[in-house]
């Protein structure tokens, strides 16, 4: 019996179509994807629950210039934002 091993945050690549003005090419553009921790736990000081709450989110983001390809033949240059490195990142939990 085989287990499912999900990798932990990190960087993914997936190819996408991007148009502008009519040209356009097929680019891998980043993004992030995986588990974080969590954790809801009884405290007996506050009588409440304390929860921890972490999300896999871009901690920096680059510019990368692309060539789309135009019905003409000619080439335009284009500027996409795209992902360069992911961690789990606090975040509020919500209820």
């Amino acid at each position: 019996m085989g287990m499912n091993i999900t990798k932990p945050c990190s960087l993914q690549k997936v190819p996408v179509m991007v148009t502008y003005n009519s040209c356009s090419s097929l680019v891998e553009l980043s993004y992030c994807s995986g588990p974080c921790m969590s954790s809801s736990m009884y405290v007996l000081a506050t009588q409440s629950m304390a929860h921890k709450c972490s999300c896999c989110r871009e901690v920096v983001m680059n510019r990368k210039q692309i060539s789309l390809r135009c019905p003409d033949g000619s080439y335009i240059n284009y500027t996409v934002n795209t992902v360069a490195q992911c961690d789990c990142v606090t975040a509020s939990c919500v209820t």
